[in-house]
């Protein structure tokens, strides 16, 4: 009896001092989509979503695993898994060809087909984090890139009218890279009255023997809120992000400034580039600069969301490129985790094949 209770009375100890909580959320949005797309005199077929309705989704649906730890001291250990789908066939989350774009080279029967992508796409990482700040490894957003979208764009890089503001540029150059950088860490400095930075680095090396490297800073505290940072992938691309948002009260206006590097000819040996939905890439020891500007605007329960972006430079296969992009919209919230949301967007492209894209859609979109 007496072991019993000592064990008893050890285990509630232990269990008192490393409280620990495990958490699932995400995101469930679907809704219809449209694009009309025209081509200039060139001519280029246009992929399968090219002139129809079709259901879409507004933001990445996900299903989010993440637990805490408390292991005294101010001290937890962390992990996150983003596992990523599509509502509207009940797959897991496909590549950039399943918007219904033809990639470069790619025929309209290959438009629609899925590319391979992670299971847990969004994110996979464990991580430790106190008074010294907060690490994590595995999969995950950059330094760089997990502040640009919600600082910079006022849809936070979601619907038909979320602004670029890395065109050209992906953290890595193979099937379901995108933004994300695998086999890395991060590390993120305490809060010093508003002002964080945050280190991220890749162990894959390039054709060069150069790894993933991404820095960048941010402020945050009131009404203002402004990042910098910086990025290089293994194949010699580079990115530079300069943003801010402030929030006037009736208001709040988004500014964007990017610009994306191509590396050099032997960085860039053997990799496998990712084709954009206007199939452009940023050509060899080339440039391509982006200029965003936004505005939230609140009408109580609705928010309306205006943005305009330009970018020019040379577009690799795409060739010199001087596009622009106008959307309006509007957020209605139903509840607190539950909105419906609509826009409509145009893009307007020189020198390219595709030279006009209109999109409309209209959707709910449900954080749990």
């Amino acid at each position: 009896m007496k072991k019993s209770l000592v064990a008893l009375a050890a285990f509630a100890a232990t269990a008192s001092f490393a409280q620990s909580s495990v958490t699932i959320s995400g995101v469930a949005d679907i809704g219809l989509q449209y694009n009309n797309q025209t081509v200039n005199a060139a001519g280029v077929a246009n992929g399968t979503g090219a002139n129809k309705l079709q259901l879409g989704a507004g933001n990445n649906n996900r299903i989010i695993f993440a637990g805490v730890e408390d292991l005294g001291g101010g001290m937890a250990t962390t992990f996150n898994f983003q596992l990523r789908l599509d509502p509207t066939r009940g797959n897991a989350e496909r590549g950039t060809n399943d918007i219904g774009y033809a990639a470069t080279g790619a025929t309209a029967a290959t438009a629609n087909t899925a590319t391979s992508r992670p299971l847990f796409q969004g994110e996979s990482t464990v991580g430790l984090r106190g008074g010294f700040g907060a690490f994590k490894a595995g999969r995950m957003l950059p330094a760089n890139q997990q502040l640009n979208g919600g600082t910079i764009d006022p849809w936070g890089v979601s619907t038909v009218g979320g602004n670029p503001y890395q065109t050209g540029f992906v953290s890595d150059y193979v099937q379901g890279g995108e933004g994300r950088v695998g086999n890395a860490v991060t590390y993120w400095t305490p809060n010093f009255s508003g002002f964080t930075g945050s280190m991220t680095l890749g162990f894959d090396k390039g054709p060069s023997n150069k790894g993933y490297k991404s820095f960048a800073g941010s402020y945050s505290n009131g009404p203002l809120n402004a990042m910098i940072g910086t990025e290089a992938n293994r194949f010699g691309d580079t990115l530079l992000n300069i943003g801010a948002n402030y929030n006037f009260g009736v208001a709040k206006a988004y500014f964007g400034y990017g610009a994306v590097k191509g590396g050099a000819a032997a960085d860039r040996a053997g990799a496998t580039f990712l084709a954009t939905a206007a199939g452009q890439q940023v050509a060899t020891d080339s440039k391509v600069t982006i200029l965003s500007f936004g505005a939230n605007v609140p009408f109580g329960a609705a928010t309306g969301r205006v943005g305009y972006a330009n970018w020019t430079g040379n577009g690799g296969a795409a060739g010199n490129v001087k596009e622009s992009k106008f959307s309006l919209g509007v957020n209605y919230a139903l509840s607190k985790r539950t909105a419906i949301y609509s826009d409509i967007a145009n893009t307007t492209r020189k020198n390219a094949a595709l030279s006009a894209v209109t999109q409309f859609d209209l959707g709910v979109a449900h954080s749990f």
